[in-house]
């Protein structure tokens, strides 16, 4: 008589019943879920704080155009503003270009009117801070990764001045948008995490935890 393995029998309580496999059977894997991609992230605690180097990043918008331009031919600065304004202006000699626009601040919730001779009030936040990438592996890496990680959009949101100057590089244990914005913003950070293999610190995942505890 055949019997069902032990450890199956002692799992479940009964012998299972066999199951065939043929050739069309699947194995569908779990949704990459923001709480998963955060449990598949490397606690550790952040290092070389002391020596990071913001001009390790490549020259930043202020440089001489040595990004390499996306596949619509823009600029990573003006290929968020592009995305993130909406009623956005452009230049009639530089589609890039926007000249005016209006945001909707996602870390305080405000509308901003944006203009290219004021620009100052709307700033471009690198939502896993240059600093906060160096501190938790960015360090390491080559400086041709550390430019595409700096021109990434996927990492990028055009935010209000005064909000992006309280963050600076702060992590989310240390500084959060407004809590209607936790979802999203505990989302992106955890996905641009997993994509670059960046570690967390202890606190920083207690804190994305309680934050995307929040998504619908």
């Amino acid at each position: 008589m055949r019997t069902a393995p032990l450890l199956l029998v002692l799992l479940t309580g009964c012998a299972p019943t066999a199951t065939p496999v043929t050739s069309t059977t699947t194995v569908t894997a779990a949704p990459r879920t923001p709480q998963r991609l955060l449990a598949g992230l490397r606690v550790a605690a952040n290092r070389d704080s002391a020596h990071y180097d913001r001009g390790a990043f490549g020259p930043g918008w202020s440089g001489t155009g040595t990004a390499p331009p996306l596949p619509d031919g823009c600029r990573a600065r003006d290929a968020v503003l592009k995305r993130d304004l909406t009623a956005e202006t452009l230049s009639r000699t530089n589609p890039c270009l926007v000249i005016a626009g209006t945001l909707a601040d996602p870390y305080t919730g405000t509308t901003i009117s944006y203009h290219v001779g004021r620009a100052y009030e709307v700033e471009l936040d690198h939502v896993v801070a240059l600093g906060a990438a160096w501190r938790s592996g960015a360090s390491r890496w080559t400086a041709a990764r550390r430019a595409a990680f700096a021109n990434d959009t996927s990492n990028m949101l055009a935010v209000a001045r005064r909000a992006n100057q309280e963050k600076s590089s702060k992590a989310p244990d240390q500084w959060k948008p407004r809590r209607a914005y936790w979802c999203p913003y505990a989302t992106r950070w955890v996905t641009v995490k997993s994509a670059y293999s960046l570690t967390i610190t202890v606190r920083e995942r207690d804190a994305l935890t309680a934050m995307l505890a929040t998504c619908a």
